[in-house]
C-alpha cells in the first residue's frame, strides 16, 4: 500500500478526521507541522487558529495532529499556494547593455546598476553610456524607471 503525501495529512486533519492511530511509521515521517502550517495558513479563514497553533511547535507530532483536528473545523479546504512574484528590479536590456559593457555577467551587472542608481553622477553616468550606445531619450527614461 502507498504511504500518505503531505495532502493525504492535510485531508486527514480536516476533512476525514482520520484517527491518529491508523498513522503508520512511514506516514509519521511525512507528516511536517512546518508544511502543514504553511499550506493551511493560506487559507484566510484558517490563518488565525494556525498562528495560534505555530507556537508550539515543539509538540510531538502525534499531540500536534489530534490538536488540529480538534480545532480545525470539519470540511474540505481548497487553498491554492501563493508563491512570491518575482519581480525584476532593472529593464533586461539595460542589464545586459551594462554587463556587454563592462564584460561582466549579469548578476554583477545589476551590481553596477544598483551602485549607480543610488547617486546623481551614477545615474548621469548610466545616461551617458545609453546615449553612447545609441538610445533615444524617451528609451533611456524607459530603461532607467
Amino acid at each position: 500500500m502507498k504511504g500518505k503525501s503531505l495532502f493525504d495529512c492535510i485531508a486527514d486533519i480536516t476533512f476525514k478526521k482520520t484517527d491518529v492511530k491508523t498513522y503508520t511509521e512511514n506516514d509519521w515521517k511525512v507528516y511536517n507541522p512546518y508544511m502543514i502550517h504553511r499550506f493551511l495558513s493560506m487559507n484566510e479563514d484558517l490563518s488565525g487558529i494556525i498562528n495560534l497553533i505555530q507556537k508550539y511547535y515543539t509538540l510531538d507530532k502525534k499531540i500536534h495532529y489530534i490538536l488540529l483536528s480538534d480545532v480545525l473545523p470539519k470540511q474540505k479546504f481548497f487553498t491554492k499556494y501563493i508563491k512570491g512574484k518575482k519581480v525584476e528590479k532593472y529593464d533586461a536590456e539595460l542589464i545586459k547593455l551594462i554587463a556587454a559593457h563592462y564584460e561582466i555577467p549579469k548578476s554583477q551587472a545589476i551590481e553596477y546598476i544598483d551602485m549607480f542608481m543610488h547617486t546623481n553622477g551614477g545615474i548621469n553616468h548610466l545616461r551617458k553610456l545609453l546615449e553612447m550606445y545609441g538610445k533615444t531619450e524617451k528609451e533611456i527614461k524607459g530603461l532607467l524607471k
